[in-house]
C-alpha cells in the first residue's frame, strides 16, 4: 500500500472511530449544601430511542483512574437499576440524575451514557457539580458566672471561656 494509501485508511479509520460517540460541554453548577439538585443529562436532549442511559461519577483525575468510574444507575426501558453508589440517587423523567440533599462529598464530575441501538451514536454529557461547604452556626449559652461554648457538628472548639468583666470575654 502506498503511503497516500495509508494515510487514507488511516484518516477513515479515525472517522469510524471518532464518529461512535458525541460529547457534550461540562455544565457547571455551585449549590449550597443539603441543596437537592438535578444533574441534566444533555445527551438525553436528543430524541431517539437509546438502548440505555447509564450515569457515573468520575474520580479525581489521576492517570490511573481514567478508565475507573463509580455507576450510579442505569435505564434500559422501563426498568432503572442503582448501583452500589454510597448515596441515595434516583433518575429523572428526561434522564436527569437526582440527587437530595448534597454535600462537599457530591463534588465532582457525573457522566450521562445514552447507549444508541444498533447503528446509532452513543452520545455522553458531562456535568460538574461544585458543593458549598456545610457551615453550621457555633451555638455560645451564657451560664452562671461564666460561658459555655457547645460545639458544632463540623466545627470542634476545645478548651474554656471566663468572664472578666465589662464586654470582653477570653478563651482559653
Amino acid at each position: 500500500m502506498s503511503a497516500c494509501g495509508d494515510v487514507a485508511a488511516l484518516l477513515l479509520l479515525m472517522a469510524v472511530c471518532l464518529s461512535g460517540s458525541s460529547e457534550a460541554l461540562t455544565e457547571m453548577k455551585d449549590i449550597e449544601c443539603y441543596s437537592n439538585v438535578s444533574l441534566p443529562c444533555e445527551a438525553g436532549r436528543v430524541g431517539p430511542k437509546f438502548r440505555s442511559l447509564t450515569w457515573y461519577k468520575v474520580p479525581p483525575l489521576t492517570p490511573a483512574s481514567l478508565q475507573n468510574r463509580t455507576g450510579i444507575l442505569r435505564s434500559r426501558a422501563d426498568n432503572t437499576t442503582l448501583y452500589r453508589y454510597h448515596r441515595q440517587a434516583a433518575l429523572g423523567g428526561e434522564g436527569q440524575l437526582i440527587l437530595p440533599r448534597v454535600t462537599p462529598n457530591d463534588s465532582g464530575i457525573y457522566e450521562c451514557l445514552l447507549r444508541a441501538n444498533l447503528g446509532g451514536h452513543n452520545l455522553e454529557s458531562s456535568v460538574s457539580l461544585s458543593v458549598n461547604a456545610c457551615i453550621e452556626p457555633l451555638t455560645v449559652t451564657p451560664i452562671r458566672r461564666g460561658w459555655t461554648v457547645q460545639k458544632s457538628p463540623l466545627l470542634d472548639v476545645v478548651g474554656s471561656a471566663r468572664w472578666m468583666g465589662s464586654p470582653r470575654l477570653y478563651f482559653s
